[in-house]
Parts: C-alpha cells; structure tokens; sequence
C-alpha cells in the first residue's frame, strides 16, 4: 500500500476487482456494488472481497457490497 501526499491510498500492483472498480467510479455516486467471480466453465463462485479490500471500500465511501457466494447465489456485506 502507498499513501501520497495528497492522501490518497493506491494498492501497488493491484489486481482485486473491486479495488479497481472503486477508482474508476464516482463514489460520492455510488454506494453499493455487486461483485461476481467465474469459473473457466463459467459456474459462478465465492466473491466476497478480502479484507484488504473491503477496508480500501470502506474509505472510498462504498458501503454496501453483493457478492456471490460459493452457491452461486448472492450476499450482502455491510461496511
């Protein structure tokens, strides 16, 4: 993680999706996001966002994430 002088925090060498979705969004927009992994056969898989991520959430004001679960259906997380 590196913090800048203007106070901004970057992941370096980031690869989670959510942590990038949430620096490409307005998030004074956007509160909520829904988070979906894949399988190479396409069955849908466990999503929920690490806790790395869901802290850099958190201070980029996102506060509720759906995520899909090992079942393929969907979850909330409250941040």
């Amino acid at each position: 993680m590196r913090y800048f002088q203007t106070g901004d925090v970057k992941y370096a060498h980031c690869c989670h999706a959510e942590m990038l979705l949430a620096e490409k969004i307005d998030t004074s927009r956007e509160s909520e996001i829904n988070v979906a992994r894949f399988k190479r056969d396409g069955s849908v898989t466990m999503a929920k966002p690490c806790m790395f991520c869901q802290r850099f959430l958190q201070v980029r004001g996102i506060k509720r994430v759906n995520y899909t679960n090992w079942n393929g259906g969907w979850e909330k997380l409250i941040l």
